[in-house]
């Protein structure tokens, strides 16, 4: 895990403390719960992890399981990210413009997903220029859907957690079409890692046709998707392959020039 550095000479105490509280929630969201583990993964004595655990604790952000005494995330970082909106409003504001472009160019239905647990957060929707086109619920948190978008979202995680995910959710048949299978399912998620895009034809929808890619270097993995009447998107939907390649390139290197500034900001 790749952890928040500071030049030591450069920093006061206070700033110090907060980047090494910060690496310590990284590590608990890479489910390390163990303090030797917490430890050896931030790279600080266990007794330094330990006061810094003991003041997470103190203002919610840390929960200590009382008979295991393994830590997790607490009641603070949820309430934070319960608003899919507040918590994620960096992302939606650098995806909106690419997005705007994409449903100007196709025509269709734009959305911007993100995958938190086993939950699918629409953070962001644009509806197509077309006379018919589909029409979705602008912001929505559902489990993991068997579509375009839900693939590849699982397709950016490690292949055993996103097999974890599959194991735990119901594959609710919404259409004939709908993956129900789960080993189906996982060996559908590997062949999108692979490709790097994934379509979806009547799989959540009938009639409703879908394209999505990743959108990376943010803090979860994230999509954009195009989605369309199936008699009018279908015949054409690999003819926007590239330009929603390019849009998310575009929107991923924004992210990584952003998160690299706010590490500098800190360095500085």
């Amino acid at each position: 895990m790749d952890n928040i550095v500071l030049q030591n000479s450069q920093k006061s105490a206070t700033v110090k403390s907060v980047v090494k509280a910060l690496n310590i929630l990284k590590t608990l969201s890479h489910g390390f719960s163990k303090l030797t583990d917490i430890s050896r993964e931030v790279k600080l004595s266990k007794s330094t992890v330990h006061r810094l655990l003991r003041t997470l604790k103190e203002s919610n952000m840390v929960y200590q399981d009382p008979i295991t005494e393994e830590y997790y995330p607490g009641t603070v970082i949820f309430e934070l990210a319960s608003n899919p909106l507040v918590a994620h409003h960096a992302l939606v504001y650098r995806a909106h413009p690419k997005m705007e472009e994409l449903r100007k160019s196709t025509g269709e239905t734009v959305t911007l997903d993100v995958i938190f647990g086993i939950e699918q957060i629409r953070l962001h929707q644009l509806i197509g220029t077309h006379n018919v086109t589909f029409l979705g619920a602008p912001s929505i948190i559902q489990l993991i859907l068997p579509g375009a978008s839900g693939k590849v979202l699982l397709s950016q995680l490690p292949e055993q957690e996103a097999q974890d995910v599959v194991d735990n959710i119901d594959l609710v048949q919404l259409t004939p079409y709908t993956i129900t299978d789960k080993q189906v399912y996982k060996q559908e998620i590997a062949k999108v890692k692979q490709k790097g895009y994934a379509t979806s034809y009547d799989e959540v929808e009938i009639g409703v046709t879908a394209l999505s890619v990743p959108v990376i270097n943010y803090t979860v993995p994230a999509s954009i998707t195009i989605l369309g009447p199936k008699d009018r998107l279908t015949p054409h939907v690999m003819d926007f392959l590239d330009e929603m390649r390019a849009k998310a390139d575009e929107i991923s290197q924004d992210l990584l020039i952003r998160s690299q500034n706010n590490n500098s900001q800190l360095l500085s």
